[in-house]
């Protein structure tokens, strides 16, 4: 999640970040390096922005995962540059060794001499270096993969190279920036690198004819990757044909010796350069974002009848998951033409539905239709709900993400174009993560985004793991997740007043996770839904607004309070 530092953007530049002579804290080799970035709001608070990539051994890291930050000449800016060893797998930063950290201003980095900062990250704990370039407009994406032949031995005797490639592009100041690298291959000489995409604004800020620096390296598990050879390129002459051929070329090797040519043979396999079709042009087509609500009515939540349930109801003061339904479903309902909500609890005994705890059951008690009309059907199937539910347990995810999956999966052409968001509102820990986390891996390659809101004061770091912003979700057999489709918020970190910021920070990620998921399947925006048109009719003669029914829902019930 990249929270907005403000709403009068002017240009966005990106950030690129480098250590040198960092603090070693690992005993039996070197320390695994890992950059975050925080930002400071309007009220002097802290915000996440953002995490570089872990290196592993390494006390000299160039990062190729970037910052892009909105920059306003006219506001104090400050960020805050934390470095971390990374030695578990777990997403909190707080086990894991503090190496440094660094404060500025980002028109501090913006003025300085060829937008480059080197600042101290404490007495001997070594140095980040910060470079800043605005970014360039580009829809433009490209393609690569590269093979290799002949390439040099560093490994000696008993084994062949380690090979990888690493990409850098030419900055303004004549210096390169890396800002890809490709896999390992272990132990060969003609080694298969994996196809990849990038963005042409990462790989060369949209500029075809700037200089690409492409280096190979063999790894080795302490950090230290031994140079192979490079060669400059560009997009353009990357574009031109393929296959093509490149010589590695060590530039001290040539140097003391006249007969040397290479130390290996770089082969350009494929270069497609594609336009990234955008979120609206697919809503311009006529896809539709479709809301799926789900409600948690474990025990855990507390009595509804009494004061300190999560689910208590008072029309002056709306609990938690009515204040999140609300916000989300408002944004959301505007993409959806019909405007209905298929909506489900769980967690909860349902005696109109039979005996026994449900773990996904309709919201408004109607197996055949669990959809509700609108905004106002949702909030009065939910206060109805209450009212007929006894809570239960334990807290179950899977069989919700599972009904969602089966709406999205018949959505899967180009002709039909939907996009489902499942809305999950808990207040507590998963008793069913292995399944949850195996059902999400499979939800990634379906239309479908999942997006959790914590309400209470329960601890949800389990949650975060759910959030791959820092690595893509892997179940038990080593599946990974084709993408992100998980955003995690606590409610609590917005206090009962920030009901628009809570809504900015869980749908932020929404259009971008829409159009992955249609490029991953091979659809492209349909042809713009012509406007409908305009048909003068006679003036109403009564007040449309003043005609609102409390049986939006399909059942009756007493309303719910508008908010």
């Amino acid at each position: 999640m990249e929270p907005a530092l403000s709403s009068a953007l002017h240009s966005t530049v990106e950030l690129s970040v480098s250590c040198r002579q960092l603090k070693n804290t690992d005993l039996l080799s070197k320390s695994d390096p890992l950059v975050s970035l925080d930002v400071k709001n309007r009220l002097g608070q802290w915000e996440s922005f953002g995490r570089t990539e872990r290196i592993k051994n390494n006390l000299n890291p160039d990062f190729a995962k970037s910052f892009q930050v909105p920059y306003m000449f006219e506001e104090v800016q400050v960020l805050r540059f934390r470095v971390y060893d990374i030695d578990n797998v777990s997403d909190r930063l707080d086990d894991d060794d503090f190496l440094g950290e660094v404060s500025f201003n980002l028109g501090e980095l913006m003025g300085a001499r060829g937008q480059t900062l080197h600042k101290s990250l404490g007495v001997k704990r070594g140095f980040l270096i910060v470079k800043a370039e605005e970014v360039a407009a580009c829809r433009e994406q490209v393609c690569l993969r590269f093979s290799g032949t002949k390439i040099e031995n560093k490994d000696g005797w008993f084994g062949k190279s380690d090979p990888f490639l690493t990409i850098s592009r030419l900055r303004e100041d004549g210096s390169f920036q890396k800002v890809h690298q490709t896999e390992v291959i272990k132990n060969s000489a003609t080694p298969n690198w994996k196809e990849f995409t990038v963005p042409l604004q990462k790989l060369c800020n949209g500029d075809h004819h700037r200089p690409l620096l492409i280096q190979c390296y063999d790894w080795d598990d302490d950090g230290s990757s031994d140079f192979i050879g490079e060669f400059q390129t560009s997009v353009a002459q990357l574009a031109t044909s393929q296959p093509q051929e490149f010589m590695a070329v060590n530039g001290a090797a040539k140097a003391k010796n006249k007969k040397y040519s290479h130390s290996g043979l770089i082969h350009l396999q494929k270069c497609q350069i594609m336009i990234v079709p955008t979120f609206l042009d697919y809503i311009r087509g006529g896809c539709e974002l479709n809301l799926i609500a789900a409600v948690d009515f474990t025990g855990s939540n507390g009595d509804p009848r009494h004061p300190q349930s999560l689910h208590f109801w008072n029309p002056q003061q709306p609990n938690e998951y009515a204040r999140s339904l609300q916000a989300l479903a408002e944004i959301l309902l505007n993409y959806d033409a019909d405007g209905n909500i298929p909506a489900y609890g769980f967690g909860a005994v349902v005696p109109p539905l039979g005996p026994g705890t449900y773990h996904c059951f309709p919201l408004n008690l109607n197996p055949s239709n669990p959809e509700v009309s609108g905004v106002t059907g949702l909030m009065q199937a939910y206060f109805n709900c209450l009212q007929v539910v006894s809570l239960s347990g334990p807290t179950v995810f899977s069989q919700v993400i599972q009904n969602a999956m089966s709406l999205a999966s018949q959505y899967q052409t180009q002709a039909a174009q939907k996009y489902f968001v499942l809305l999950i509102i808990t207040d507590g820990v998963i008793n069913d993560m292995d399944d949850t986390v195996r059902n999400i891996v499979q939800a990634a390659d379906l239309p479908l985004s999942i997006v959790i809101v914590g309400v209470g004061s329960a601890d949800f770091s389990g949650m975060v793991t759910l959030d791959g912003d820092d690595g893509r979700l892997r179940d038990r057999t080593g599946r990974m997740a084709a993408r992100d489709i998980v955003q995690f918020v606590a409610f609590r970190e917005y206090g009962a007043a920030n009901w628009a910021k809570l809504a900015t920070d869980t749908l932020a990620e929404i259009p971008s996770q829409l159009v992955s998921s249609m490029l991953q399947r091979g659809l492209v925006p349909n042809p713009p839904v012509p406007p409908p048109q305009f048909i003068p009719t006679a003036a109403p003669t009564v007040d449309a607004t003043a005609t609102v029914t409390a049986t939006a829902t399909g059942h009756e019930g007493s309303a719910p309070p508008s908010y």
